[in-house]
């Protein structure tokens, strides 16, 4: 996806704004006045002094919703709003400028320069081609807005699949998510903590398998341990047990360990799986603030004030920089490195965010970004399948392929799910790889029976005692 149609899908009217304001203000420097975003703007939202030009941006929460007919109001409206400030004398005011993420339809810019001569106004539109064309020019502006930069792997795929094959190494044992690392060291060296770790993840997990990972965590000072430790929590990772945020803790302990050890691979792995947290805790607060709103318009009486709901906003734009970040440094790392296990790893973790984040939202009934989210999804979950294909590594393939699967359940694609299952087993079985047989079988299960555990009232798959 090109950085044009990036800003075209921008729906979060502070991300609009800012992106225009940094824009703008590169372009113009002290000549544009940025008006604050949380103030009554009376219409204005940038002047620029030498030309006497005002700006209005609007970006649609919903643009989907939006038809020819709710722009031209809102075109009518804000012109309005500029006359009544020309007329009060707090602003010259020669040319009007209507700025949007997508673009209009004819009909509605020629009905904005219409309407703007009727005020005597000289009135035109802005939207993502200008934008994105001025992001280009100034590339280091890019830096301030990460979810327009991830790097994506889709335009040089090839390019980068040929390096990886050319330069692989095996310099660090990773088996796919169960993700043990470890130096090349032989057995005769590992610390019995480390041993005791590595005996704990070869199994299927039980009831007490996190426990005795966080009791040998807390007590060893092996750093081997401690991060294989960690990583063994974080592929156990259960919505009902653990908290985004306490998981977050142990990816930023993951990370802390990682530069001990100066081991950028392990750094990207911790970071991917970070992202994957951070976007499940926007999801969580997403959903909860979208609630409370549409619990106060049923009733008829908002229980948060708009300075409380801006707030949230911010919040969640917060979280969705942090996640994007995250994902954005891991991928980095590993393009660096030219691994392509760990590229393979980060493509994974981005996908399974991605599909989460369609749950949620199309929960929502957000339908366009919660399709974009599920192409997202199996894009990447591709991606990481062709990587490990590309370096002959079969379980990864399998593991790939089961994450798919897993979305493709989610999705409501459940033949395309089964196949793949079924293949996903097989893999398992020639491994002897009991952590994704076992989940694989869960899947089975849910996707033959239709059983899913009722998790919302506790209810879980069977573990061993």
């Amino acid at each position: 996806m090109d950085l044009e149609e990036r800003i075209r899908q921008i729906n979060n009217p502070q991300e609009f704004v800012k992106i225009c304001n940094t824009i703008f203000t590169e372009m113009y420097r002290d000549d544009f006045q940025v008006i604050e975003g949380t103030r009554s703007d009376q219409g204005n939202d940038g002047y620029i002094t030498s030309e006497k030009r005002i700006l209005a941006i609007y970006c649609p929460v919903k643009p989907e919703n939006r038809t020819d007919r709710d722009y031209r109001r809102k075109i009518n409206s804000d012109l309005e709003k500029a006359e009544q400030l020309k007329e009060s004398g707090k602003l010259e005011i020669k040319k009007w400028t209507f700025i949007t993420p997508g673009k209009l339809s004819n009909n509605v810019i020629l009905h904005l320069k219409n309407k703007a001569k009727e005020f005597n106004f000289e009135g035109n539109h802005l939207e993502a081609t200008f934008l994105a064309n001025e992001l280009y020019r100034n590339r280091h502006l890019l830096e301030k807005f990460p979810s327009l930069h991830i790097p994506t792997i889709e335009s040089k795929l090839d390019e980068i699949l040929k390096e990886l094959k050319k330069n692989h190494k095996e310099e660090i044992t990773v088996p796919v998510n169960k993700k043990i690392y470890e130096k090349k060291v032989s057995k005769y060296e590992r610390s019995e903590d480390l041993k005791k770790v590595f005996e704990i993840l070869g199994k299927e997990q039980t009831e007490t398998s996190k426990t005795e990972l966080k009791s040998i965590f807390y007590k060893t000072t092996d750093k081997i341990a401690q991060v294989n430790a960690i990583l063994g929590l974080l592929n156990w990772y259960d919505p009902l047990e653990n908290r985004n945020s306490d998981m977050i803790e142990w990816c930023n302990e993951g990370i802390r360990l990682s530069d001990m050890l100066e081991n950028k691979t392990l750094r990207a792995i911790f970071l991917a799986s970070k992202g994957v947290y951070l976007s499940g805790m926007w999801s969580k607060e997403d959903m909860e603030t979208a609630s409370i709103i549409r619990a106060g318009n049923m009733i008829g009486l908002q229980v948060i004030s708009e300075e409380q709901r801006q707030e949230k906003i911010k919040e969640l734009h917060q979280l969705e920089e942090q996640f994007t970040n995250a994902f954005k440094e891991a991928m980095e790392i590993a393009i660096e490195l030219k691994n392509a296990n760990v590229l393979a790893q980060v493509c994974l973790n981005i996908g399974q965010a991605a599909g989460e984040r369609f749950i949620h939202l199309n929960a929502l009934g957000v339908k366009n970004q919660a399709d974009r989210e599920k192409v997202l999804s199996k894009r990447m979950l591709l991606h990481a399948k062709e990587l490990y294909s590309a370096i002959g590594y079969e379980l990864g393939v399998g593991y790939a392929l089961h994450n798919l699967a897993n979305q493709l359940c989610a999705f409501r694609e459940k033949e395309e799910a089964l196949k793949l299952n079924k293949i996903v087993i097989e893999i398992a079985k020639k491994y002897n790889d009991v952590s994704l047989l076992q989940t694989a079988n869960w899947l089975k299960e849910t996707l033959t029976t239709g059983k899913i555990p009722d998790y919302v009232h506790g209810e879980k798959r069977e573990r061993k005692k």
